[in-house]
């Protein structure tokens, strides 16, 4: 771990792009404070500890949990092996730390005290090989197993989850919980060979570990699939009608400094405008907003309210032309760019995507005549959004539209561009997107909503529910 950290501090940036490292690095910090708050607890330092916690934001079990559960979800969105992750090993040639029998047991059991059965057994199982292999025993061998079992047991493996309570009264044949699990266990046997008298004389294999569906699964795995760049539309006769060009508009900032338009999609139709912001503007931006940002909050269309939930991880702060020069500046170029009036449009939403940082599907827009915060009396819906990347993503951090089979790349500097209502003022489900984990590197973004009001004359309205 040491040369680990001497490693991180040469190439602080590259280090922390990685997922792995950059849990390791939480989880260090959490425990090496906790630490040393224990031991300089007494009350001559007490002063000194109020003062740091005050001026320094430091990583505590939040976050360490938050860590945990990002780790998780990059695994099930990229099907990323367990062994491959504990070995240190992602989609990259710099090797991280590997885990030890603990690290593995410690993320197997941030999942078990959610009850989530399908990941404690994915890492109790790792921490076990590992555990067989380690020289320095790292856990309790009866503490892993006794998690083991149960998760065994929740996923449909009785027979394996009994063998695990035997090996567990070898070591210790006074186990109290072993004892009472072995009862259960053996009732739950007896019922299934009832139904099946063979069930306990075949082969014990390998443990079932099925993935739980969840509220909407085939969503689920229509977004996932996406992010690995599955299941994307690539009609040939579609795809060779796309084309790029210059955009002008007869305006005279246009005329001077065309957009570089790139058709993306054709049903709904999407832009990509390359080189909408230039590095300094984004850095700017990047740095206005960055010691002020929150957690970010999503549109729960049953409550009609926005919250924070797990379904969007990233922070984000709004930037104002109030805020700098440049703010304004790019909100004419924005303007500009998709001909719509920005009057009455959102601020900047500038959003940090940090470790596993994804939202999931969603539309931007709410139904029509449903009034909230989103689509007001004032201002409307949200007819478009512009969606403008200020980073590169090493891997990780697409855009995905799950109804059409559309990806978007993130691209410094380039934005993308989309309608999320009809002319007829209904809700273009086509437009339903979602932001993928981030696999690798950090992302930075502007989310800009224009809504109906002002656009009366230049989207003049349609009855035709196709528009």
């Amino acid at each position: 771990m040491r040369s680990h950290m001497v490693a991180a501090s040469k190439e602080r940036d590259r280090h922390l792009n990685n997922p792995i490292n950059l849990y390791f690095l939480i989880k260090r910090i959490a425990a090496d404070w906790s630490t040393v708050k224990s031991l300089i607890n007494a009350t001559a330092a007490e002063d000194v500890i109020r003062k740091a916690n005050a001026s320094v934001l430091l990583p505590g079990d939040e976050d360490v949990e938050g860590a945990s559960v990002a780790l998780l979800r990059l695994q099930d969105t990229y099907q990323l092996n367990t062994t491959q992750i504990g070995s240190g090993l992602l989609k990259t040639v710099h090797k991280s730390p590997e885990f030890t029998a603990w690290d593995c047991y410690e993320l197997g059991r941030s999942a078990y005290d959610k009850d989530d059965h399908y990941h404690s057994l994915l890492w109790m199982e790792e921490a076990l090989r590992r555990w067989n292999k380690e020289e320095d025993k790292t856990i309790d061998r009866l503490l892993l197993l006794d998690h083991l079992r149960h998760s065994a047991l929740q996923q449909g493996n009785p027979r394996h989850s009994l063998s695990l309570i035997h090996e567990m009264l070898a070591i210790d044949p006074s186990h109290g919980q072993a004892l009472t699990a072995k009862v259960h266990v053996e009732s739950v046997l007896a019922e299934e060979q009832a139904m099946n008298a063979d069930s306990n004389a075949m082969p014990l294999g390998p443990m079932k570990n099925e993935r739980p569906a969840g509220n909407d699964s085939s969503e689920r795995d229509r977004y996932e699939a996406l992010c690995r760049g599955e299941g994307v539309m690539n009609d040939p006769a579609r795809v060779s009608k796309l084309k790029c060009y210059y955009l002008t508009r007869n305006n005279p900032r246009l005329l001077l400094s065309p957009a570089k338009v790139e058709e993306v999609f054709d049903r709904p139709r999407m832009l990509f405008f390359h080189d909408i912001l230039l590095e300094s503007e984004m850095e700017l931006m990047k740095k206005l907003s960055s010691s002020r940002l929150q957690r970010a909050a999503g549109y729960n269309r049953t409550a009609n309210v926005s919250m924070v939930t797990s379904r969007r991880t990233n922070k984000s702060e709004w930037l104002r032309d109030r805020d700098h020069q440049v703010i304004a500046k790019t909100n004419r170029r924005f303007q500009d760019y998709t001909g719509l009036d920005v009057a009455s449009a959102e601020p900047h939403k500038v959003c940090n995507y940090g470790l596993g940082g994804h939202f999931e599907p969603h539309v931007d827009s709410t139904p029509a005549g449903v009034i909230n915060s989103i689509n007001t009396v004032q201002r409307g819906n949200r007819i478009a959004t512009l969606l403008v990347y200020m980073s590169d993503v090493d891997a990780g951090g697409d855009t995905v539209f799950i109804n059409i089979g559309a990806r978007i790349v993130s691209k410094m500097g380039g934005a993308v561009f989309w309608y999320n209502l009809f002319r007829n003022g209904e809700s273009d489900e086509n437009s339903k997107h979602a932001g993928c984990p981030v696999l690798m590197g950090n992302k930075w973004a502007i989310n800009k909503h224009f809504h109906e009001r002002g656009q009366e004359f230049l989207l003049p309205c349609s009855l035709d529910p196709t528009e």
